[in-house]
């Protein structure tokens, strides 16, 4: 489960430019499972905090059983987990992203617009349907609401090609995801256009233990 909520997390921070350019926003993460919530360990609501200034973002992620923090820019990104007090960070390229993106028609990510719209916060968004061929054969599906009022720009996309983030419109303010038997949702729940101070972007990772790539 902790996979579904990193790759909803990722998916959520695209590669857009739009209106307003900078600020931050807050969403509320819900995922639900065919065990019972006593039993299941991401059972509660979770949180993620976006940060966007000047082609950087930060994204931090507080769920029941970890907290994760995602540094990016147009080089790299610098990922902060602490799961229950083990605490790690680990570094990844852009190039390195990009060596990842499927290149397989079986395993390359679909995505239909459509004309479908409705207002969240205020901001009005465009539906959007992703299908991500997942190993073992079985597909995740997400809904996307779009708007093209907000850019954020973060290389944690690179799970998709240069041609489908050309495709994306703007920034994700609500998504759905089905991936077999789990259901996850999330959904802006504040929208700040207040400038954001560069320390916002200055990451310590004292305390952490860096994971090295093998």
């Amino acid at each position: 489960m902790k996979k579904v909520f990193l790759l909803v997390c990722i998916c959520f921070c695209l590669l857009v430019q739009a209106q307003v350019k900078e600020g931050m926003l807050q969403y509320t993460m819900t995922i639900e499972t065919q065990m019972p919530k006593e039993m299941n360990p991401m059972s509660g609501d979770s949180e993620l905090t976006l940060w966007f200034k000047n082609g950087k973002t930060l994204s931090e992620m507080v769920t029941p059983i970890y907290s994760m923090k995602i540094l990016a820019d147009s080089v790299s990104t610098l990922t902060l987990m602490d799961a229950m007090g083990q605490k790690s960070f680990f570094r990844t390229s852009v190039t390195d992203l990009k060596k990842k993106i499927p290149t397989t028609p079986d395993r390359t990510p679909t995505i239909v617009h459509t004309k479908e719209k409705k207002k969240i916060l205020g901001y009005e968004c465009t539906k959007a349907i992703l299908t991500m061929p997942m190993l073992r054969g079985k597909p995740m599906n997400m809904t996307l609401w779009i708007t093209q009022q907000i850019a954020a720009r973060t290389p944690t996309a690179g799970i998709f090609s240069e041609e489908m983030l050309r495709t994306f419109k703007g920034l994700c303010l609500e998504m759905e995801v089905q991936m077999e038997k789990v259901h996850s949702k999330m959904i802006v729940t504040s929208i700040s256009t207040k400038p954001v101070a560069d320390k916002i972007f200055q990451i310590n990772t004292a305390g952490y233990t860096e994971r090295k790539k093998t």
